[in-house]
C-alpha cells in the first residue's frame, strides 16, 4: 500500500465503501471505476494504424493507413485479450490529413511480437499538462488521469467536485456492476489472474526497471518510508535502509522472463560510514540453484 498517509487513508475509505456496495447489491462508487473520457497517443513516423470495428483482429477493418508523427485520441477504455491490448480510439490526425473521427479500436501491444521489437513502442500515450485545452473536444485536461488518483482525490478531507473530472460515463457504467450471470468461479479465476498477471502494485515503484524487473524485495527496512520501493523509484533523495545484523542484509530483484543483464548498478552514500556496506556480492541464476557472478569490495 502507498507510504503517503493521504492516499493510503483514502484508499482504506473507499476500499470500505466498496465493500459496503457489494454488501447491499448497489454500484462501485464512480471513482474506483473511473476511465479517463480521453487520452492522446503519438504515432510515430511511418506507423501502420489499423482501426477495427471490434478489439478482435478479425472484425471489420474501418481505416488502415500508414500515419507518420501523428496522434490518436482515444478514450480511457482499454480491452486485454489473446491478441494483446487494445484502445478504443475516437479520432486521429497527421501533420498532412485535418482531424478524422472514427470510432473503433487500434491494437497498441501485440501478444505475438516480444518487447523489444520496435513496433511495440510505435504507439505511446501522451501525459496531458495542467489546464492545456484539448484540441477534440475543446476541454480542459487535467493531471489526474488515473483511477488511483481520482480515489485519492474523492476520498481524501479536501474532496474534489466531481465536475473536476471527465470520466468516460459509458465505460465507467460498465465496471460499476457486476455482471448478471457472474459467480463464484468467476471470482476464483479473477484472484488468479490478478495474482498471477498483475504487476500494477509493483509498477509503481520499479521506476525505469519496470520493463525487466517483476518485483523487489529486501532482507529488512529500518521502516516503512525506506522500503525496497526506493532503490528503484528514481528518487535520488530516497533510499532503502537495512535493519539487521551485520553480513545479513540483502537485496533480491526477480527479473522478467527472457531479461538479458548486461550491467548492475548499485547507488551508495559515502557520506554515511555507519550504514555503508563494504563487501558485495552479485549472485544469479534460478531461485534454487544461485551461482555468485561477481564480488566487490567497497572503498570510498
Amino acid at each position: 500500500m502507498s507510504a503517503d498517509p493521504g492516499r493510503r487513508l483514502a484508499l482504506i475509505r473507499c476500499l470500505r465503501d466498496s465493500i459496503d456496495c457489494l454488501v447491499h447489491n448497489r454500484s462501485l462508487p464512480l471513482s474506483l471505476c473511473y476511465i479517463p473520457n480521453e487520452v492522446l497517443y503519438e504515432v510515430k513516423r511511418d506507423t501502420q494504424v489499423t482501426v477495427y470495428s471490434e478489439p478482435v483482429r478479425e472484425s471489420e477493418h474501418l481505416v488502415s493507413c500508414v500515419i507518420s508523427d501523428g496522434q490518436l485520441y482515444a478514450s480511457g477504455e482499454e480491452m486485454a485479450n489473446s491478441q494483446g491490448q487494445w484502445i478504443r480510439v475516437k479520432a486521429f490526425k497527421t501533420e498532412i490529413l485535418p482531424m478524422k473521427y472514427l470510432e473503433g479500436w487500434v491494437l497498441l501491444w501485440d501478444s505475438k511480437k516480444t518487447s523489444d521489437d520496435p513496433q511495440q513502442t510505435q504507439i505511446q500515450e501522451l501525459k496531458p499538462e495542467v489546464n492545456q485545452k484539448h484540441a477534440l473536444l475543446d476541454m480542459k485536461k487535467h493531471q489526474t488521469q488515473s483511477w488511483l488518483d481520482i480515489v485519492t482525490a474523492s476520498y481524501s478531507l479536501n474532496k474534489k467536485s466531481d465536475e473536476d473530472f471527465d470520466p468516460d460515463s459509458e465505460a465507467v457504467e460498465k465496471l460499476r456492476s457486476i455482471p448478471a450471470n457472474w459467480s463464484r468461479d468467476h471470482d476464483e479465476a479473477l484472484v488468479h489472474f490478478l495474482s498471477e498477471e498483475s504487476d500494477i502494485l509493483n509498477d509503481e515503484h520499479l521506476g525505469s526497471v519496470k520493463s525487466y524487473v517483476e518485483s523487489v524485495d529486501v532482507s529488512s527496512c529500518c521502516d516503512e518510508d525506506e522500503g525496497a520501493s526506493c532503490l528503484t523509484d528514481g528518487d535520488a533523495d530516497s533510499y532503502w535502509e537495512s535493519d539487521g545484523n551485520q553480513g545479513a542484509h540483502w537485496i533480491k530483484l526477480c527479473m522478467k522472463k527472457g531479461t538479458v543483464i548486461k550491467k548492475l548498478f548499485l547507488t551508495l552514500d559515502g557520506s554515511d560510514d555507519n550504514y555503508l556496506p563494504y563487501h558485495i556480492v552479485v549472485m544469479a541464476g534460478e531461485a534454487e540453484h544461485l551461482k555468485q557472478v561477481n564480488d566487490v569490495h567497497v572503498d570510498l
